[in-house]
């Protein structure tokens, strides 16, 4: 062996044993966020409100401690992430909570990192994929029932807490705003913003039994419900409702029906009031004051939700699909805290909701209202009413006035 195969041998050798040798690569981490764990928003915000500050938490987030835990501890499995050799994964409490100040203030994504110490790009990932976690945990806490039993309790409610019998829920909707999508003009609503529909059915207790979100704002807003599911569960029979039978005090059968305003069409299943130019008396007037006054529910419930979800009053910096997320989670976190014992009085305290006096029938508006919701109503258009759902309103119409 000559020296120059020596020395080529010796050179192998020693990148081999280097190869082996050498250390594994260092996490790197920016300094500001080597300090999460003990100036984020875990460890400095939330622990010190928790511990020397009940009421400021609970102000805060409008939860108990408890059903955060419940909350976190129902989305961990599904946002869960594993250290890697260069980064080191963010908790899933901490994504929760960033994600939570997110959808009540509306902060950007550079606010929230100069709290959380986590950096704007992971955020931008994790936030909808706790929302979507979200949504999926909390599935059983938005939906319509499904047998005949269950509808006659929601038109119960409505006609003790209202007088109004046969309603199975007040439906509305409205436009949130956000970002220019590629597809931009699809998404043009009336008012020359872009935007996205919810669409929401709401019971007798301000929670919503039904949520569309992602319909394009340029739709003409009287075709977002006839491109809905609930729409076409309806056309097609398939909720169960309860068979028509007569209003206390009439004889004709009439079906139980879904309340809107002018917005929607007249139809059988969807009863609405009467246009201006269709009043021609009393009758029709307090027709339209007995439907108006029980439609509070679902601005209640809309005027709540923008309330204590700041992020929907704004333009959501995100794309048609992760916007549609977002705004679902906040629905189900609504109905997630309203139907909660611990958090129910913290999410909506009282006097923040209308409140109907069962005596003299006056309505006391709740503080909700004192300030601008921010989210846009759909616009209330001229529509074709069908020959039945006219009809219904006249049985409708003639029960109010006996």
């Amino acid at each position: 062996m000559d020296s120059a195969d020596e020395e080529e041998l010796l050179f192998l050798s020693m990148s081999i044993a280097y190869i082996q040798q050498r250390r594994k690569p260092r996490l790197w981490v920016r300094n500001f966020f080597k300090k999460r764990e003990t100036h984020g928003v875990c460890s400095s915000l939330y622990n010190d409100l928790v511990i020397q500050d009940a009421i400021g938490y609970k102000n805060t987030l409008r939860m108990s401690p408890e059903d955060l835990e419940i909350l976190l501890q129902k989305v961990s499995p599904k946002i869960t992430k594993h250290d890697t050799n260069f980064r080191q994964a963010i908790s899933p409490k901490d994504q929760l909570l960033v994600t939570l100040r997110y959808l009540a203030t509306g902060d950007t994504y550079t606010a929230l990192m100069l709290i959380s110490r986590i950096s704007k790009t992971k955020i931008s990932v994790f936030v909808p994929e706790v929302c979507k976690a979200i949504v999926q945990v909390l599935a059983d806490y938005v939906k319509m029932p499904t047998t005949t039993e269950g509808w006659e309790d929601i038109a119960q409610n409505f006609k003790l807490k209202w007088n109004l019998p046969h309603c199975i829920g007040h439906i509305d909707g409205r436009h949130i705003e956000m970002i220019r999508p590629k597809n931009g003009n699809d998404y043009l609503n009336y008012r020359k913003n872009f935007s996205i529909v919810l669409l929401g059915l709401v019971d007798a207790n301000y929670n919503f039994l039904y949520a569309d979100v992602g319909t394009p704002g340029k739709i003409s807003d009287s075709e977002v419900f006839n491109s809905s599911n609930l729409y076409r569960s309806l056309q097609n029979n398939t909720l169960n409702l309860p068979p028509p039978k007569p209003l206390p005090g009439r004889t004709q059968p009439s079906p139980y029906v879904i309340i809107g305003d002018d917005a929607f069409a007249l139809s059988k299943h969807l009863l609405k009031p009467y246009s201006y130019y269709q009043i021609n008396g009393h009758p029709e007037k307090m027709f339209n004051y007995r439907l108006n006054r029980g439609r509070v529910v679902v601005e209640n419930a809309f005027g709540i939700l923008s309330a204590r979800f700041k992020v929907l009053r704004q333009s959501i910096l995100v794309s048609p699909q992760k916007a549609s997320t977002i705004v679902l989670a906040c629905v189900y976190l609504h109905n997630f805290l309203r139907k909660s014992e611990k958090s129910h009085y913290l999410y909506t305290p009282s006097g923040s909701l209308d409140e109907i006096n069962p005596v003299s029938g006056e309505i006391t508006l709740g503080t909700w209202r004192d300030r601008n919701q921010g989210m846009i109503s759909l616009q209330r258009v001229p529509s074709m009413d069908c020959a039945e759902g006219v009809a219904v309103r006249e049985e409708f119409k003639a029960f109010f006035m006996t």
